[in-house]
C-alpha cells in the first residue's frame, strides 16, 4: 500500500491543503494575504533560480522567500500596491530565467503549474515534519493569531519580533512547501480563498480557523477525484471547480432570499 503510485501524492496533497486552510486564515487575520502572493512567487523564483545554478532547489527557494517576507513584514512595511510589484518582479525573473535557459522548462513546470501526481515519499516526509511541528507550535500559533486579529474577540498586548519569529517561520515553510508540492496556482487558491470565503460566516478565531481548513480540504479532495475521474491537470480543477462550486451555492443563496421575500 506504501509504494502505490496515488498514496504519497494524496497525502501530501491532504497535508498541504491542511496547511494552507490556517496558513491562509493566518494571512486573513493580518489583512496581509496579498504578501502570500509575493511569499509564493519568490519561492517559485527561487527554486527555478536554483536549477539554473545547479544548487539546492528547496533551500534557495525558503532563502529567497524568506528575504522578500522579512522585507515586506519588518524592513519596509510595503503597501498592498508595493507587494503587488515585487510579485510581478518575481514573475519577470522567472519569465527571463526561461527564455534564456533551456533546461529550466521542467522545473518551471513543477512550480508553475505543479505535478502532484508525481510526488513521492521524500517529498511527503517533509511535509509530514512540517505537519508535526506545527501541532508543537500550536499554542503558541494560536497566541500570535488571537493578538493579531483585525476584530480581536481577545485583545492582547503588542506583539515583539521575537514573539512573532517562529510564526512567521512557519508561514514561510508552509507557503514554500506547498508551492513546491502543489504548484503555484494550486497552492496560492488554497492560501486565499478558503479563508476569504470561512470570514464571511466565523464568528471568532476558533471557528474560523476550523472552517478554512474544512473548505480547503474540501476543495482539494473534490479537485483530486474530479482531475482524476477526467483525466485533467490538477491546478486547474481545483481553481475551476472552486469558483464554480462558489458561485453555484452563492446564486442558490440569493435566489432563495428573492423567494422568501416574494411569498412574505
Amino acid at each position: 500500500m506504501l509504494d502505490s503510485f496515488w498514496l504519497w501524492p494524496f497525502l501530501s496533497g491532504l497535508g498541504a491543503a491542511v496547511l494552507l486552510g490556517l496558513a491562509g486564515a493566518s494571512l486573513f487575520i493580518r489583512s496581509a494575504s496579498v504578501q502570500g502572493l509575493a511569499i509564493a512567487q519568490g519561492a517559485a523564483a527561487g527554486g527555478i533560480l536554483a536549477t539554473a545554478l545547479a544548487l539546492p532547489i528547496l533551500p534557495v527557494a525558503f532563502l529567497l522567500a524568506g528575504g522578500i517576507y522579512w522585507w515586506i513584514q519588518y524592513a519596509a512595511r510595503l503597501k498592498s500596491e508595493r507587494i503587488l510589484l515585487i510579485f510581478l518582479l518575481g514573475g519577470a525573473l522567472i519569465n527571463a530565467l526561461l527564455a534564456n535557459t533551456a533546461h529550466l522548462h521542467t522545473s518551471a513546470d513543477r512550480w508553475l503549474a505543479g505535478d502532484i501526481y508525481y510526488v513521492g515519499q521524500g517529498d511527503a516526509f517533509w511535509l509530514l515534519i512540517l505537519s508535526g511541528l506545527t501541532l508543537v507550535l500550536a499554542p503558541l500559533l494560536r497566541n500570535v493569531w488571537q493578538k493579531s486579529q483585525l476584530a480581536p474577540d481577545c485583545y492582547g498586548s503588542p506583539l515583539t519580533v521575537l514573539q512573532r519569529l517562529p510564526e512567521a517561520l512557519w508561514l514561510l515553510c508552509v507557503v514554500v512547501l506547498s508551492s513546491y508540492l502543489l504548484g503555484l496556482p494550486a497552492s496560492l487558491f488554497l492560501l486565499l480563498f478558503p479563508a476569504w470565503l470561512s470570514a464571511y460566516w466565523s464568528r471568532g478565531l476558533s471557528p474560523f480557523l476550523w472552517w478554512s481548513i474544512f473548505l480547503s480540504v474540501l476543495l482539494f479532495l473534490l479537485a483530486w477525484f474530479t482531475a482524476l475521474w477526467f483525466d485533467q491537470p490538477f491546478a486547474p480543477v481545483l481553481i475551476l471547480g472552486g469558483c464554480v462550486c462558489f458561485l453555484s451555492v452563492y446564486a442558490t443563496y440569493r435566489l432563495t432570499m428573492l423567494v422568501r421575500v416574494y411569498f412574505r
